[in-house]
């Protein structure tokens, strides 16, 4: 019998693949001269989550210099890392990875924050993604990238400022702007802003000089929601994975493209998109499910988690034609609704459309309502694949839980909304192939639940969900 000590190199770094490159070096380092050896030559793309700001696993990855050169990738998440790096770490990114080629850093306050982190500064890093809240500090990021980052490639910048209009759009065409990016190959930025005091054809003036338009062939669409005065402004091919839009009827765009038509194919600039919010607001137009959904089909092809929004939701859709392949790459469906529609029920002809995606495995956030009709219908082959569903409001028809397990015999983990603990007993008893249960009911009557049956399942709170494990 073979031990994780026989298995040849090759096999133990495919394994190292699906770890924690932090959890990977905590684990086996010093665990022998072989280990050591394999360690020294492991190159590692460290994802800093809270979960992983620990001080013993900063000590060991940062006593290994032959370790620290391995690091290419380097992702901070929050502020406690930003902090972590910059202040309780007496040695800063430039010492501690001086060969980093990629650094995505999110939920950045304002530039100090992201001087702190350096000495000096990263001659190898190649590729940077930013994600901060000022629309005010964006053009002192890009002058700052110029000298810090003499390699770099490719910036990424992701801003969303609910609060700030967009009042100076000179600076894009400024002379440093200009040098700070004129080394860049690619430049993504998408910035979330209020209603400005100009137009949209006045936003897009300054991109559409020579050095946006001919020199670097960046091209800058702008997308104005015509119903809470929010402006998108953004450069196609657009460069992450989460796009949030509104259907057309609330959705007024122009481009630095010539031409300005509906006709114009998106698809090949949305080819990075694998997170689509779509909020659907439609004012009373019955519009034909094939029209409404074809065009999202089309524009976004490579979307794998799909959230929709509902928003003031007054609307029957038409299943006029059948509409075959609706996002094929489809894993998960989200339901999240805003203060104008509590919960309002999808059109079960949307529904059914895009659960008939191959792929779709998660069901997330759905109402009560949907979810029994989805239990009464005939047609069952369009939820077999689901394997974790969640409910967004409270299930009270457990006369028809059978017919549930039917509806989805292959269901793994379920997170529910319960009425009396008695419910979970009848969950645990019917679901076969369950494996993760997590309910939310009045607090007491779960802690007696769980302490009455603690012998039985392994049990843990996460917030105010009772997880049970099978």
């Amino acid at each position: 019998m073979s031990t994780l000590e026989t298995i040849p190199n090759e096999l133990v770094f495919d394994i190292f693949k699906y770890l924690d490159p932090l959890h990977v070096l905590y684990s086996f380092s010093n665990l022998n001269y072989r280990f050591n050896k394999l360690l020294y030559s492991y190159e590692m793309y460290l994802s800093f989550t809270s979960s992983t700001i620990n001080e013993n696993i900063f000590r060991q990855v940062f006593a290994m210099p032959h370790i620290r050169s391995n690091v290419h990738s380097l992702i901070l998440t929050n502020e406690k890392q930003i902090q972590s790096f910059s202040k309780t770490i007496v040695r800063k990114l430039d010492n501690l990875f001086p060969y980093i080629e990629c650094l995505k850093i999110k939920n950045l306050r304002n530039l100090t924050n992201l001087k702190d982190l350096f000495n000096f500064s990263l001659n190898y890093l190649i590729n940077l993604e930013l994600y901060v809240f000022n629309i005010s500090t964006i053009i002192e990021y890009i002058h700052f990238t110029r000298n810090s980052f003499p390699s770099l490639k490719y910036l990424s910048i992701f801003c969303k400022d609910e609060n700030t209009p967009l009042v100076n759009n000179e600076q894009w065409n400024s002379k440093l702007v200009k040098q700070s990016l004129e080394k860049l190959d690619t430049f993504h930025f998408r910035i979330q802003f209020i209603k400005p005091t100009i137009t949209i054809e006045q936003i897009l003036e300054p991109f559409q000089e020579q050095f946006w338009i001919i020199d670097k062939k960046w091209i800058v669409k702008c997308d104005y929601n015509l119903d809470n005065s929010q402006y998108v402004l953004y450069t196609i091919p657009y460069g992450f994975r989460l796009m949030s839009t509104v259907t057309y009827d609330i959705l007024e765009t122009r481009s630095t493209l010539k031409e300005q038509s509906k006709d114009i194919d998106y698809s090949g600039y949305y080819s990075n998109v694998h997170i689509l919010n779509l909020t659907l607001s439609c004012n009373n137009i019955v519009t034909s499910l094939y029209e409404y959904l074809f065009d999202y089909t089309k524009m976004f092809p490579n979307v794998k988690h799909l959230i929709l929004t509902q928003d003031k939701l007054d609307v029957y859709y038409q299943a006029d034609y059948p509409l075959v392949n609706c996002f094929p790459n489809l894993v998960s469906l989200t339901f999240t609704c805003t203060k104008f529609n509590s919960f309002k029920t999808i059109p079960s002809s949307i529904l059914s459309c895009l659960l008939s995606s191959p792929n779709v495995r998660r069901l997330n956030s759905i109402s009560s309502k949907q979810l029994i009709e989805l239990i009464i219908s005939e047609n069952k082959t369009s939820t077999k694949n689901i394997t974790y569903l969640s409910t967004g409001d409270v299930f009270d028809r457990f006369d028809l839980i059978e017919q549930m397990q039917q509806t989805f015999p292959n269901l793994q983990q379920l997170q529910i909304y319960i009425s009396d603990t008695s419910d979970i007993n009848q969950i645990l008893k019917t679901f076969k192939k369950l494996r993760c249960l997590s309910v939310l009911q009045h607090y007491e009557r779960l802690k007696l639940w769980r302490e009455q049956n603690r012998t039985i399942y392994r049990t843990t709170y996460d917030n105010a969900w009772l997880k049970i494990f099978l």
